[in-house]
């Protein structure tokens, strides 16, 4: 496996879907090449109703998703966003498809998924409640976070007489995907949080039921 990237992404983000019980297709790596790039999109959108792509998106020499999905005619609704991980999320509209791309770090394309992505396929799917039950939920040590920006933190949340507490999953860096699949629990913290303190109570998104 030198100088290649194992695959974890398509792997993970099929998880997710599946977990919606919902169909879904896997089309494979696709090279940084734009014919090769544009017609694999072209097949995708064809047959889905919500394209994902993961990877390609930010700003590199080989990052060629936003430039292919431009010269195919998609509308850019928004490209980056303002939080850690995941800031060069795009999401494009073609036709009546929808389409997102997501960044290639594997904590941050799940993030991503659960933030963005899930809440619009439950709405198209008819439901009401969008995301993931929320709860307040009260810090069991100090955590370190920058502010200026949306962070989404990984977090093991525990219930102990009725009150919810949370603590670090581990590694916040976005490739690291160990703390995001021990964790039960996304914390969002707000672009003026600031470092949070021992005690300090926050909203938690669950992403499995705490017992």
């Amino acid at each position: 496996m030198t100088g290649k990237v194992r695959d974890s992404n398509s792997y993970l983000l099929s998880a997710q879907v599946k977990d919606m019980n919902i169909r879904f297709r896997r089309y494979g790596i696709v090279c940084d090449d734009e014919k090769l790039l544009l017609k694999s999109i072209k097949k995708a959108i064809d047959e889905c109703e919500i394209l994902i792509l993961s990877g390609g998106i930010s700003v590199g020499e080989y990052d060629l998703v936003k430039e292919v999905l431009d010269d195919l005619g998609a509308e850019l609704i928004f490209w980056r966003v303002n939080q850690s991980p995941g800031r060069p999320l795009a999401f494009f509209k073609y036709d009546s498809r929808f389409i997102f791309g997501l960044p290639g770090n594997p904590a941050s394309a799940m993030i991503c998924f659960e933030i963005y992505i899930r809440p619009l396929i439950r709405r198209s799917m008819g439901y009401q409640d969008l995301f993931r039950p929320e709860v307040d939920a009260e810090a069991i040590h100090d955590f370190k976070n920058k502010t200026g920006r949306v962070n989404f933190v990984r977090v093991i949340v525990e219930r102990k007489q009725g009150d919810y507490f949370f603590k670090t999953a581990g590694s916040e860096e976005p490739g690291i995907l160990s703390s995001m699949i021990s964790a039960n629990g996304i914390a969002y913290l707000p672009p003026n949080t600031g470092d949070v303190e021992k005690g300090s109570k926050v909203k938690v998104y669950l992403l499995s039921e705490v017992r």
